[in-house]
């Protein structure tokens, strides 16, 4: 599954999920660290990137 997050620079990057071994907040953003051991730091904030936030209740149509 490919992602697309934002460099710390405001470039563009695609990521590859399932090559992720771990990420940790870093700063504003949050640091990826792959499996090979390359690492990026993105814009995208921690509990946004590791789908940690509360989650929104859903309503209407749909919703269980």
């Amino acid at each position: 599954m490919l992602k697309q997050f934002t460099l710390t620079d405001g470039s563009a990057v695609t990521v590859n999920l399932t090559t992720i071994a771990y990420m940790t907040p870093e700063g504003d953003g949050t640091l990826l660290m792959f499996a090979g051991g390359v690492s990026l730091v993105i814009r995208e904030p921690y509990d946004e990137v590791s789908d940690t936030r509360p989650k929104e209740r859903t309503v209407g149509f749909g919703a269980g």
